[in-house]
């Protein structure tokens, strides 16, 4: 498992690929506060997640599971 432990940044997956990610807290009616947009990219993935994700909990992309 990977934990992202900032706002925005960078690194490599266990096997090697690099990956680069940013995390913007959601605010407003209706928006819980553990809910985040995150964008994420690994090289090799055709395309970047990028989704409404809880704080704590697990996601899995490009064969491994993040968490922040």
């Amino acid at each position: 498992m990977i934990r992202l432990k900032s706002t925005r940044g960078s690194g490599e997956t266990p096997d090697g690929k690099r990956f680069e990610y940013s995390i913007l807290e959601l605010t407003g009616i209706g928006q819980s506060t553990r809910e985040y947009q995150l964008e994420l990219q690994v090289d090799g993935q055709t395309g970047m997640f990028s989704d409404i994700v809880e704080k704590g909990k697990p996601i899995d992309f490009a064969g491994e599971k993040w968490i922040f």
